[in-house]
């Protein structure tokens, strides 16, 4: 059995980040391209953005994640033991079990500043994005290590049988990197960020 992440919750306000209502209008957005999971499944959709620069402290959606996102349905991740598979979080709900992965992304990677995390039948169908090699429960260790592997040297990744990852210099590069796997015309992106 994989090793499960824990999550170590302390309730506390959240810093205050123009970035959020963006976020809400992609997650309106996801609906729309149905890129929301329509199973159940443990898999969860997530979006993240960094707090600043040089820190891989993030905030990110909470596990409520749907097309009626608030501004209040965000957590702070304050840090990660990746060797302990444990999230510290300040907030006042759960954050997504996507947590240790994107936290683990922005200690990686300098570059990004915002991750997308979606499921749409069409992206993983079609896309050629490098994919992790096999299906692995959701929120392990393993996958999480997988992924970053494979986010080493791609902005876009398949999470097989489960959605993909798409990671930007922004909150809208990361956006549009999952418009373009939607294979939609370029005029069609100004329409939607």
């Amino acid at each position: 059995m994989a090793q499960k992440i824990t999550t170590l919750l302390d309730k506390g306000e959240i810093p205050q980040d123009f970035r959020v209502e963006n976020i809400v209008e992609i997650a309106k957005n996801m609906n729309r391209f149905e890129i929301l999971s329509d199973t159940k499944k443990d898999f969860r959709e997530a979006i993240s953005v960094r707090i600043q620069a040089d820190d891989p402290q993030c905030l990110i959606t909470n596990n409520n994640f749907n097309q009626t996102l608030s501004p209040t349905d965000f957590t702070l991740i304050d840090d990660v033991d990746l060797g302990e598979a444990t999230v510290y979080a300040i907030g006042n709900d759960a954050p997504s079990t996507e947590s240790l992965l994107h936290f683990g992304i922005y200690a990686q990677r300098d570059d990004v500043n915002a991750i997308i995390q979606g499921h749409s039948h069409q992206i993983m169908g079609q896309s050629d994005a490098p994919c992790t090699s096999q299906e692995q429960e959701t929120s392990s260790i393993s996958l999480v290590e997988e992924v970053m592997n494979l986010t080493e040297m791609s902005d876009f990744v398949i999470i097989k049988n489960m959605g993909f990852i798409s990671l930007g210099k922004s909150l809208k590069q990361a956006w549009i990197n999952v418009l373009k796997q939607l294979n939609l015309p370029e005029e069609a992106l100004k329409e939607f960020y």
